[in-house]
């Protein structure tokens, strides 16, 4: 039986989690989550540019007397057809976007209290208002996930883990000079000649946009170079940025680093700073620019120089499996993706299906 100080609270009106940004962000700062993509400026603004009409908000607060311990930033999605509906909490910031390190924060130390509370409304208080749990790219080293597992586990209930994204990172050190050393000799040497092989293509500039005062000029050469290369303009993607940035937090800004020959954009940078972090959240390139050389690496390696010298502690990457991202990282986080299905026909239907597909990948090879 859970202690009757605890309650978990659900907040579905985003008129009532507008009000939330101090208490939410407080929380945040003071969990093992605390990353720019739960803050609340990132989610609330992403809801208000992304969250369709088949998705409503479903945020669950756990508070003890009085205080704020935790916050699950989740919505419930209507997915399927009419002859297989079924609804599914997802985080907030899942899919568009491309929000990395989605997690339920709690206060250090609180985090089974936390996943106790949670398991316990969800499988009882709201056990009729949803179908399908689906923790999608959660990190695997999130001690939430591990507290809710083990509560899973001891009901006797099914749950599917599968691994998720893998995002590489570099641990900073004090200087340029120890970071390269740190490095493989021939990954010095490809450095230093594609940066020679460039200074001798014409005048090469390295240029920072900061947020907002240039957001106009940055938006600017990003989408041209975006649009040259993509042949696409992602106007809701950039819409949410300008959303985003819009509701200042002294913790976080915008940064767009250019890269520029001849005074003509080769390569477009768009990092996110947050605490001692540096983000690198999306990267254009003209890759018909010099086929000798790799524009996009001599540009990271300035932005490592740069974030150096700022004294950040993290750069980075993010999510996905691009090589040139694992030639700089020095480590990174797994995630994991976890589903658990309520006894019903829509859920079970779904996990057939998802486990007929896995014994066809294994027949196939």
């Amino acid at each position: 039986m859970m202690d009757p100080s605890y309650r978990v609270t659900a907040i579905t009106s985003r008129n009532e989690w507008a009000g939330m940004s101090k208490c939410w962000n407080d929380l945040l700062s003071q969990s093992r989550s605390d990353t720019v993509f739960l803050t609340w400026e990132w989610l609330f603004s992403w809801a208000e540019c992304f969250l369709a009409g088949d998705s409503e908000l479903f945020i669950l607060t756990v508070s003890k007397g009085d205080e704020l311990i935790g916050i699950a930033p989740w919505c419930i999605r209507r997915k399927g057809s009419w002859v297989c509906r079924v609804r599914q909490i997802e985080f907030l910031g899942t899919d568009h976007g491309s929000s990395d390190y989605l997690d339920v924060f709690t206060k250090k130390g609180k985090e089974r209290d936390v996943a106790r509370c949670l398991y316990n409304f969800l499988f009882h208080d709201a056990a009729s208002l949803w179908d399908t749990l689906a923790l999608q790219d959660i990190p695997a080293d999130s001690l939430f996930l591990l507290f809710l597992l083990n509560q899973i586990d001891e009901a006797g209930k099914y749950v599917a883990v599968r691994p998720g994204s893998f995002c590489p990172r570099v641990v900073l050190p004090t200087s340029w000079k120890e970071y390269l050393s740190s490095q493989s000799a021939h990954r010095r040497q490809q450095y230093g000649r594609h940066s020679r092989v460039l200074q001798r293509l014409g005048t090469v500039e390295h240029v920072t946009l900061v947020w907002p005062d240039q957001c106009e000029q940055a938006l600017e050469r990003l989408l041209a170079l975006y649009k040259a290369r993509w042949e696409t303009q992602p106007k809701e993607f950039y819409h949410f940025l300008e959303s985003f940035i819009a509701r200042p937090n002294e913790d976080i800004s915008i940064e767009t680093d250019i890269l520029c020959v001849d005074a003509k954009d080769v390569v477009v940078m768009l990092h996110l700073r947050y605490r001692n972090t540096l983000y690198m959240y999306l990267m254009a390139a003209d890759t018909e620019f010099s086929p000798h050389i790799s524009i996009g690496n001599v540009l990271v390696g300035l932005c490592l120089e740069r974030a150096i010298v700022q004294r950040c502690g993290i750069y980075d990457f993010l999510k996905g499996s691009e090589e040139y991202k694992f030639h700089w990282a020095n480590t990174g986080r797994r995630c994991l993706s976890v589903r658990v299905y309520q006894r019903r026909v829509g859920p079970i239907a779904e996990l057939i299906g998802r486990s007929a597909k896995a014994i066809g990948k294994v027949l196939l090879r």
